[in-house]
Formats: C-alpha cells, structure tokens, sequence
C-alpha cells in the first residue's frame, strides 16, 4: 500500500467533525516518508511527503485536518501542514518518541517515550509539558477519553486511568492481561450514556473525572477483553476486577480500534442528513431576508425608470403643441439600410405646409408622407445634398480600390507566358 519503499509502521484515520465515517488515512513508512490517501473507492494516493531519515514511528490529525504530526527515530518532531503540503516546523526531541496522538479537541497532544506520556499545548510557545505522566514499565498503547483522562496499557499487562490536570491515577488493574497490552480502544458512546457516566463520577468521592463505561484491550497473546471500568470503580477494594467479556482469537494482536454497531452508525447517518437538511433550510432562510432589501431596490429603480418615462412623455407633447419638426427624408447608403440606420433629416420645408409639393414634385398634394425613423431627442443633424454626394463619391472611390486590390491578389506571380 505504500508507494515508498519499506512497510508501513504508522496509520491514522481522519474524520471530519460531524461525520461517523472517515475521508482520508495517513501513513507513515520505514523509508521515513509520509503519505496521504483517499479512503475508499480506489483508495487513491494523493501525496507524499519525504519526511525524516529514518523510519515514521507515529503520525497524528488534528481534528481539524488542516494539521499533522509525525515522529521518527531520528529523534524529530514536525509538523505538517496539509492544506499547502509541507512541512513548517522541526524540532529535536530529547528522547525519541515512539507514538504521538491530539485530544478530542485537538488543543492537547500526547507524547510516548518509553514509560513517560508528556503532554503539551498545541498553542504553547515553549515545549515545556503541561503534564507528565509517568509509569513503572514501559507503556505500548494509550488512548484519551475526554480532556482530562488518559488510559495505558504496560508491557506488564496492567491498565491504567489517568487524571491529567492532577496528573494522578484514578484506577489501576494490574493484571488486565497476563501479557503485554498491545491495543487500547474507547467504545464510542451515546449521549445518553455519557450523562449516566458523568452523574455517577460526580457522587463518587474519589474523583470527579467520568471514566469510559466500554474499554477493550488486546494482548500479544492473542486474547481480547471487554471492561466497564465505572462498574470496576464503584466496587473498588472487593474481589479482583473482572472483564464482562473475553475471547481468545490464537493470533498475535498488535493494535485494536472501536466503532459503533450497525444499529447506531445507520441512527448517526440519519442525523448527519438531518443536520445537513437543518443547514440548507437555514441558508434558504437567510437568502429569505435578504430577498426584500433586493425587492425594494427593484421597485425604486421601477419608480426612477415610471419618472423618466412620464418626463419624457410630458416633453413630446410639449413638442407635439408646438410646430410640427421637419420631415426626414429616407436618403440612406446601402450599409445604413443594411444596420437599419437612418442618415437623418435633410433640410426642407415642414411637413404639411403648402410648399411640401413645390419641394417634392413626386408626392401628389394629399398624398400621405413617408414613414420616417423619429429624430433622436435633444439631437438633430442636417444633411445636404452636397454633403450625400460626396459620401457617395467617397463609398465608390473605396469599392473601386477594394476590387483592384483583390484583382492583383489573382494575378499570378512570375514572369508572363510567352
């Protein structure tokens, strides 16, 4: 699957807020290079990255997807950024980390290095660590639940429930496994689940931290074991903690990851497209409200087109009161009949006076005068005879050099037959 060389050492998921199902993996290889896919359909490479010398140990996706990290065993941290594809910051850490994953918010991120999980602000300046836990035995798997619990699995078998702000442990059970502790997974829960565990954290007198009611771990010796750690706090101090469900699948695990069932990914489909309904009606909604501030603009360029329209009106019948224009002779070249232009009134008597005749010896006296195009207001052009003569002069001068022009281009090149 990778497109570098080696195996693939690191895997993440990336799931947009909002959405149950994820939109893109990022992995990291032993040649040290990053590489981002496409989840489902042909699970296409989108890029890649030469991130480190030496082989990428974790990676890691801020919720917002805009933002990766990954370590290696070079000892660096970077920090990637995934909208323009490079990388913007490197630094060296003290002590190779070997897994590197963001709180739910993504304001958090933690840092494994052997039995110490650091953990340190993404807005932080300095990388001085907010809180450090730290163990008895090497830690291989850790997962947040919230904020402020972190849970660890040892290489001894035992799990572990952290209090970050106290940096405490808020429970222990020292032989979840009778080997190392490989995977570590918080099963996803309702609402409703969530208000019962945070009521039954607030009236326990240990602590006020709501821990996960489902975890499941998995070992190295193949065994996976399901635990409700409120029910294993509410009877601290009786008999040994025990799973509400093992099985033994023969296989050496190496990792463990959580989804919801059937059932509860189809309810959560059915409200992502209730909520993307819910977002359309609101935007359909705002484009509503702003539909009266463009009508009412609308009806004042209505009420300035109505006034002009009136003004002009009033102006041609003050006109019309007055002595009728001079007629337009329909004297046009062939191009303006062509354009449906007229060449404008020529100089003459009024029309419907007694010398129209005289002038116009074709027109009988009664007969009705041509149609003519309107003179445009405010503009009249007088054209003479003279002036219509010589435009023609001129239309025919240019013909004539087109035609001799295209003449010689026919003639053909070269010395004459003989």
């Amino acid at each position: 699957m990778a497109p570098g060389e080696g195996a693939v050492t690191a895997a993440v998921f990336h799931t947009p807020t909002g959405r149950s199902t994820p939109t893109h993996l990022l992995t990291g290889s032993a040649d040290g290079s990053l590489s981002i896919w496409g989840v489902g359909g042909e699970w296409t490479c989108l890029k890649t990255f030469k991130a480190h010398t030496k082989e990428v140990t974790g990676v890691a996706v801020h919720p917002s997807g805009r933002v990766a990290l990954s370590i290696s065993r070079d000892g660096t941290l970077r920090i990637w950024d995934l909208v323009k594809g490079r990388s913007t910051f490197a630094t060296k850490l003290p002590q190779a980390a070997e897994a590197i994953t963001f709180s739910p918010s993504g304001d958090v991120y933690a840092l494994l290095a052997g039995a110490v999980l650091s953990m340190h602000s993404v807005a932080a300046e300095s990388s001085t660590a907010l809180a450090t836990l730290s163990h008895e035995r090497r830690v291989l798997c850790h997962a947040f639940h919230g904020e402020d619990v972190l849970l660890t699995g040892c290489d001894d078998g035992s799990l572990h429930a952290w209090s970050i702000p106290d940096e405490a442990e808020i429970l222990t059970i020292p032989e979840a496994h009778g080997s190392r502790i490989r995977g570590l997974a918080v099963a996803p829960q309702s609402s409703a689940s969530d208000a019962s565990s945070s009521i039954q954290a607030s009236k326990s007198p240990s602590t006020a931290h709501a821990l996960p009611r489902l975890v499941g771990t998995a070992s190295s010796d193949g065994t996976l074991r399901l635990w409700n750690l409120e029910d294993i706090r509410a009877g601290a101090g009786g008999a040994a903690p025990q799973p509400l469900a093992e099985v033994d699948t023969r296989a050496r695990l190496t990792c463990l990851t959580a989804m919801l069932s059937p059932t509860e990914l189809a309810a959560q489909h059915a409200a992502e497209r209730e909520a993307m309904k819910a977002a359309a009606a609101l935007r359909k909604a705002k484009k509503r409200r702003t539909e009266p501030e463009a009508g009412e603009a609308g009806e004042g360029t209505r009420a300035t087109k109505a006034t002009k329209a009136r003004r002009t009106k009033e102006a041609e019948e003050l006109r019309g009161g007055a002595e009728a224009p001079a007629p337009q002779h329909d004297r046009t070249s062939k191009g303006n009949k062509e354009e449906g232009k007229s060449a404008g009134p020529r100089k003459g008597p009024r029309a419907g006076s007694e010398s129209e005749a005289a002038a116009r010896p074709d027109r009988r006296p009664g007969q009705a005068p041509r149609p003519v195009l309107p003179p445009r207001p405010g503009v009249v052009d007088f054209v003479s005879d003279a002036d219509l003569l010589a435009q023609r002069s001129k239309r025919q001068s240019m013909q004539a050099r087109v035609a001799r022009g295209r003449k010689a281009a026919h003639r053909p090149i070269g010395p004459a037959a003989p």
